[in-house]
């Protein structure tokens, strides 16, 4: 093979062609022309390609990042001709050539070697021949190295000649096109991670929240550190390495929000992160382009809310981090790792994305952080005091308030179960026990002794209703609770959520309803919109928060739709509106408040009005089968079970309601029969094969009563019966 690199001028080795045949030589200019349409980007994809450039720039005195930017440069103008690398960056890039006879050889070589180089072994032959005879103390290239080695030997040859001068270029460069790089990144998908805290702190409601900043952040200092372990090293490099999660769970009130907020504001540097909110999630999914610049940590709250687009998220991330040298970390808070929307958001066993679990042991039920310990509860609420200059308070009649307040018990892993309130409960008696003080009431153990877990939620919804409700509201204080209430049901709503819905629902939201042929709640004014939560009054009502104090509100307001006889009307409205994040409300509810819940007939309409309610409701019946059948509570099981039976007769074409009853009694038959109820078993076996029978074309159920039955068959063998 002739060999088409012999004449290589031997002072610019490497780097200006001077074949003689003249065929292939171009004019500076022109060489960025050639190299654009030459449909380089395919090569430049192969590591191996990368490496060689990379390297071959940093050996040359372009140390990094200036390497890396103008690497990329070259390899977006390649990648995107009809696009990056048109207009003003293009004509950069060309006048850069014109003015660098060197750089335009350097092109050039490559442009050859691309023509030439059609597969990995074809590559190496050509570096392999254009290289000379090592020089005395420099390693010869060979065919028996790999390509990788090669590619490094041939670029410390080929462009020695070009030591400081890339520096110097790719510095004017960055000078000479800050602005156009500038508006090319913020064309690429940048999540927006702003995790802002609580600028106006209006009613102890906001005072409590994790954001406010008013009561210190304490005994997390093992949390701290395993998250920091998390992160890791940045600087190491593989797959692996480049993209983990972490699911934190936790009961509501016990501060896993507090904590990953605390954790992102002592990053530093080169990591950046924040939370991503739903919204936020969707544009990235939507856009599908986001590479990350700086290793990035991303938070997710509730991922429940939307586990198909946090699996797609993983998902993708698991791809990149193939091809990122930027490491990304994904970190989730939820209540429990259990339920449907596991299983959606990590559909199968989904093998690699376990890969990326850390701490593997972990991927099942999530990383539980244990509550705070009681004396540091304690800490932050003395410690408000100290912050309003007031003297402090009796220790022993604060603990006793926190306890009749939150009595919850906890099991440690050593057996014992010590009583651990939750520090929100600490944080909210606190608040209220200061303003007490503030107010000049007096006698703060009287008003500590006469607080518990109803008085401390009633005396802050009073108090917003005194200071923030009824000021905007006036008259239409009762369609303005109603209203918050369906936002936090819904855990949120948007404007537009409304348009043209449930106009029949004059007596729950009455003149809020938009007008007949009118987009939205244009009756709702911005100081509403601001009382509910919104920045922005175009954004959307926000839930009432904290979340146990808008589970308990919702409650509260259902009370009182009860009695007005617009109960079911009202949730009829919230599962429409909210769909599943109304069924996740609910759960939530049953986990907090199972007493309250379960009298109000697990918030689910004695009628159901349309079929899309009765799917989520049936969806949400698996969740609770098996939260109930976990605590042995039956009667509720076949409470549900009525509930569930009554729906699918209600509307028999949804065959979706049927799949999930059959999910629901897969549940039960799991666990009566690890508790050897063979009757209930029975039972639970008989109804699934209803189901089938009257479902025949609906495989998932026959495949839920195979599936029952040989997990009874096995706890039958266990158990010898």
């Amino acid at each position: 093979m002739r060999n088409r690199f012999a004449n290589v001028d031997p002072h610019n080795r490497g780097c200006r062609v001077t074949d003689d045949t003249n065929q292939d030589k171009q004019e500076p200019k022109n060489v960025l022309v050639s190299f654009l349409e030459s449909g380089f980007d395919e090569l430049f994809k192969q590591p191996e390609v990368r490496s060689y450039c990379l390297t071959g720039l940093e050996g040359a005195g372009c140390k990094p990042p200036s390497n890396h930017l103008l690497f990329f440069c070259l390899r977006k103008a390649v990648g995107a001709a009809a696009g990056f690398g048109q207009g003003v960056f293009r004509t950069r890039l060309a006048a850069m050539v014109d003015n660098n006879p060197k750089i335009a050889g350097f092109l050039q070589t490559l442009l050859n070697l691309n023509r030439q180089a059609r597969d990995r072994n074809h590559l190496k032959t050509l570096l392999l021949n254009e290289m000379p005879p090592a020089e005395a103390g420099q390693i010869q290239a060979d065919e028996a190295m790999s390509l990788e080695v090669i590619t490094a030997l041939y670029n410390r040859q080929a462009i020695a000649g070009l030591s400081g001068e890339f520096e110097t270029l790719v510095s004017g460069l960055r000078e000479d096109l800050r602005d156009d790089l500038a508006a090319l990144f913020a064309d690429f998908t940048e999540p927006n991670l702003t995790w802002s805290l609580q600028e106006d702190v209006r009613s102890i409601a906001d005072a409590i929240r994790y954001d406010s900043q008013k009561f210190e952040f304490v005994g997390r200092d093992k949390e701290m550190d395993e998250l920091r372990h998390f992160l890791g090293d940045c600087t190491i490099g593989g797959a692996r390495n480049r993209f983990k999660w972490l699911l934190i769970t936790g009961e509501g009130g016990d501060g896993k929000t507090r904590l990953a907020l605390e954790f992102v504001r002592s990053l530093s540097a080169p990591w950046t992160g924040g939370r991503l909110t739903l919204d936020g999630l969707s544009k990235l999914l939507d856009e599908g382009r986001w590479t990350p610049r700086r290793p990035t940590l991303l938070v997710i709250d509730y991922p429940a809310q939307a586990p198909a687009r946090v699996g797609r998220l993983l998902s993708y991330l698991d791809k990149l981090a193939g091809d990122t040298d930027m490491p990304v970390r994904v970190l989730m808070m939820e209540r429990e790792a259990a339920g449907d929307w596991v299983s959606e958001m990590l559909p199968g066993e989904s093998p690699v994305v376990r890969e990326h679990c850390f701490r593997r042991e972990r991927y099942e039920s999530g990383w539980r952080i244990d509550p705070l310990h009681p004396a540091h509860v304690l800490h932050i609420m003395v410690r408000r005091f100290r912050d309003e200059g007031l003297d402090d308070p009796d220790v022993d009649a604060l603990f006793q308030a926190v306890m009749r307040v939150d009595p919850r018990k906890v099991r440690l892993q050593d057996g014992d179960v010590l009583p651990i309130p939750r520090p929100l409960f600490g944080a909210a008696i606190a608040e209220l026990a200061v303003e007490h003080l503030k107010s000049g009431a007096g006698d703060l153990d009287a008003y500590l002794a006469d607080l518990d877990a109803e008085s401390v939620f009633e005396r802050l919804i009073v108090r917003d209703r005194d200071m923030r409700w009824k000021p905007v509201a006036g008259d239409r204080l009762e369609l303005h609770e109603n209203l918050l209430a369906l936002a936090t049901m819904c855990l949120g709503l948007k404007r537009g959520d409304f348009a043209g819905v449930f106009r029949q629902k004059k007596d729950i939201l009455g003149e809020f309803l938009p007008a007949p042929g009118v987009a939205g709640l244009t009756a709702i004014s911005d100081d509403t919109m601001r009382m509910m939560g919104s920045p922005d009054p175009e954004d959307m009502f926000r839930p009432y928060e904290p979340d146990l104090l808008g589970q308990y509100f919702v409650l509260r307001r259902l009370d009182r739709l009860q009695a007005q006889g617009l109960m079911d009307a009202f949730l009829n409205t919230a599962f429409e509106l909210g769909g599943d994040n109304a069924a996740i409300f609910s759960l939530r509810v049953a986990l907090d408040f199972a007493t309250r819940f379960k009298a109000r007939g697990f918030l689910w309409p004695e009628i159901v009005e349309r079929p899309s309610t009765g799917d989520i409701l049936s969806k949400l019946t698996v969740d609770l089968t098996r939260m109930f059948g976990d605590a042995n509570s039956w009667s509720d099981v076949d409470s549900l079970f009525v509930h569930i039976d009554a729906l699918r007769h209600a509307f028999p074409d949804h065959q979706d309601i049927a799949l999930h009853e059959a999910m629901a009694a897969v549940n039960v038959t799991i666990g009566t029969s690890k508790a050897r109820d063979w009757d209930r078993v029975d039972a639970m076996i008989a109804h699934i094969d209803v189901l089938r029978h009257a479902f025949p074309d609906q495989q998932d159920i026959a495949l839920n009563e195979a599936m029952a039955t040989v997990t009874v068959t096995k706890h039958a063998g266990e158990a010898g019966d």
